[in-house]
Order: C-alpha cells, then structure tokens, then sequence
C-alpha cells in the first residue's frame, strides 16, 4: 500500500511539474511573441497535464471514499459476527471465562497454550474444555469446533 501511495504522490509530483513548467513556458513565449503554432502546442500540452492531474487527484479522492465505505462495512459485519458469536455462547449457557476458553478453542490453540494465556496449569483447560463439551453437547475439541461452525453457518441463513 505505501509503494502505490509513493508512485501515485511521484506520478503527482511529475505531473503538476510539466503542468508548472508548460504554464511558464506559455507565458513567456506569449510574452516574447513566439509563433502562434508553438503556444497552440504548448498550451495544449499543458491543458491535457493539468486534466491528467485533475482527473487523477479526483480519482484518488473516490477511491478514498470508497475505501472508508468499505471498512466501515466491514467493521459493521465484524460487530455483526461478534454478536452473533456471543449469542452462541449464551446459548450454550457458557461462563465469560468458558467463553474465552472456547474461542481459545476454536482458534486451534493447545491446552498448554490455553493455559498459558489464561495463567492456569494444562489440567485446568482441560477440565473447562470438558465442561465446553458439555454444554454444547460435543463429544470433543473436533467435534465442537464443528458444532461451533454449523451453527454460526446455519444463523447466518
């Protein structure tokens, strides 16, 4: 992203210069009264840079705009998926700190590593995951993650 913003800034920079140097250059033949022909020429040169640019610099500002259009569409269907999330885990009637285990879960995270986050020994995830199990009716890790898919799948129906 910042090289295209670099190129797009360069090409910019490039194009107001020959607009700047084409707009002097018209001037001053203008002033020295050089041939019709060449000011012609030259102020056309100049005109079709400064639309190039203006057209350019329009172009940036709608990508822009569609740009933020996006995130914020994306961030409403984050906020979406994440409510959706929590009503699973209240369904399944689990605790804030099951919940957390779960998503753990479902991340693919170990039982050590589960355990290491939360700041409890292994034998301690494992004991919560078992009552995950439980509520959600899963026989196991596999089984409940697959629980977990199906069901936020099917709710978006």
């Amino acid at each position: 992203m910042q090289n295209n913003q670099f190129s797009t800034r360069l090409s910019q920079l490039g194009l107001v210069s020959a607009s700047a140097f084409f707009g002097w250059d018209l001037v001053y033949d203008f002033i020295e009264g050089e041939a019709a022909i060449y000011q012609i020429t030259e102020g056309s040169i100049f005109l079709f840079i400064l639309g190039v640019l203006i057209y350019q610099t329009i172009q940036g500002v709608r990508t822009r705009a569609e740009l933020a259009r996006y995130v914020e569409e994306v961030k409403k269907q984050k906020g979406a998926l994440d409510q959706r999330i929590k009503s699973q885990f209240d369904s399944w009637s689990l605790t804030p700190g099951e919940a957390e285990i779960a998503w753990l879960i479902i991340k693919g995270f170990s039982f050590e590593e589960i355990a290491g986050i939360r700041s409890v020994k292994g034998k301690t995830a494992r004991q919560q995951a078992t009552s995950i199990y439980a509520k959600s009716g899963a026989a196991n890790r596999s089984e409940f993650t697959g629980l977990f898919i199906e069901d936020i799948l099917n709710s978006t129906k």
